[in-house]
């Protein structure tokens, strides 16, 4: 039902947003990438929400946001997908917050920390 409320308006803002916007109030070097992981679909909170600001980070080109999520079915999370996933992304003031399972927690970090993109002390716990 949130999902459905949060999409409709979203879709009702992403409709009003124009080439004009330049959202200057987003530092120029900043880009959320975010990776969520669900036993399936229909458990994925916000999903219609977050890929449509996908969608629109792609349309406008505005490169400040990327949307990932996988369910229990999906290709695991290794090295190499990060490594994909991060291609754009340079060293240096990069920030992991993780946040779920110990488990899933472990495995994120492990595979994030191998693309050599995150230093150690850059990695916070939520």
């Amino acid at each position: 039902m949130v999902d459905k409320v949060s999409r409709k308006n979203f879709d009702e803002a992403s409709n009003r947003i124009d080439e004009r916007e330049n959202f200057n109030e987003i530092q120029d070097d900043f880009k959320l990438i975010l990776f969520t992981s669900y036993n399936s679909k229909n458990n994925a909170i916000m999903h219609e929400i977050l890929s449509q600001a996908s969608k629109l980070n792609k349309k406008y080109n505005l490169n400040k946001f990327d949307y990932h999520m996988r369910t229990k079915d999906d290709i695991e999370w290794t090295k190499d997908y990060f490594e994909e996933c991060l291609q754009t992304v340079s060293q240096g003031k990069n920030k992991l917050y993780l946040c779920g399972p110990v488990g899933f927690m472990e495995v994120m970090k492990s595979n994030i920390m191998k693309t050599g993109k995150i230093h150690e002390d850059d990695v916070y716990y939520i």
